[in-house]
């Protein structure tokens, strides 16, 4: 993505939001075509870039709107039903099955949840001048950590997984 991320920007800024999203259907037709034919859903979704370009497209969808100036009231308002539709959408995932979960919904699951995150973030922006300086300070430090933590969780599991490394959580 980010190799790609100079040409998706220099289209997107002389062909508008449109480009993106005819290429976000694009990459949903695709993962529909290739389950069709026996592809792994899953697989699809979290292991390709044709899982994660609707997310990668969202965000910059996102960041569009968020530079283009002041975000309305509507954002604000917005910003207890965006926190409900992250949890939900977990909650949601996790009632599925999770991560394990290789059913055919996961075609779509990476633009919902990408959809999801984007308006969430954009409406926490509308609304950040207003988060007390504590809250603030502990969430951007957060956000620091977070991107080490996706790309090192995956290496860890499959270390633990092939050590049979187990921690009991309770029964």
């Amino acid at each position: 993505f980010y190799a790609l991320f100079p040409a998706l920007l220099r289209a997107f800024e002389s062909r508008g939001a449109r480009f993106l999203l005819g290429l976000m259907v694009l990459m949903i037709a695709g993962r529909y075509i290739a389950v069709s034919n026996g592809a792994n859903a899953r697989f699809l979704a979290y292991a390709t870039f044709f899982g994660r370009f609707d997310q990668f497209a969202l965000g910059m969808l996102a960041g569009r709107l968020v530079q283009s100036g002041p975000l309305g009231r509507g954002w604000r308002w917005a910003f207890p039903l965006t926190v409900a539709a992250v949890l939900g959408m977990v909650w949601g995932q996790n009632r599925l099955g999770g991560w394990q979960d290789m059913r055919n919904y996961r075609i779509v699951w990476t633009t919902l949840e990408g959809g999801v995150w984007a308006a969430f973030l954009i409406s926490y922006l509308a609304i950040a001048d207003r988060v007390p300086r504590l809250i603030a300070t502990a969430l951007g430090r957060v956000g620091l950590l977070s991107y080490s933590v996706y790309l090192w969780h995956f290496p860890l599991l499959d270390l633990a997984i092939r050590r049979q490394i187990s921690i009991n959580v309770g029964s």
